[in-house]
């Protein structure tokens, strides 16, 4: 549920000056449920970096519990508009 970065890339076009939000922003905009600040809902935590004055975006998804609500660990970078999303079996840990 990569949400995040739908939601980031668009409050970026919308405002027009070339920042990425980060998630407290995207909520507050109606862009994310707030239930994404906790795991209670998604079995996920996630986590977003913002870079370079909020020009450039990283965000992480990881298993909330490990082998229960995930295995897979998800991470998707933004710096020139592209976004690239890696994922692997990381235990429990965020992708870096």
């Amino acid at each position: 549920r990569f949400d995040i970065a739908v939601a980031a890339v668009i409050l970026q076009r919308m405002c027009h000056l070339g920042r990425y939000g980060d998630i407290k922003t995207l909520i507050g905009v109606g862009f994310l449920p707030a239930d994404i600040e906790t795991s209670e809902s998604t079995g996920y935590v996630y986590a977003v970096e913002l870079g370079n004055e909020g020009r450039t975006y990283q965000a992480t998804a990881t298993p909330a519990v490990y082998g229960k609500t995930g295995r897979i660990s998800y991470l998707l970078k933004l710096s020139d508009g592209t976004p690239r999303v890696t994922s692997a079996d990381k235990k429990g840990q965020p992708l870096k």
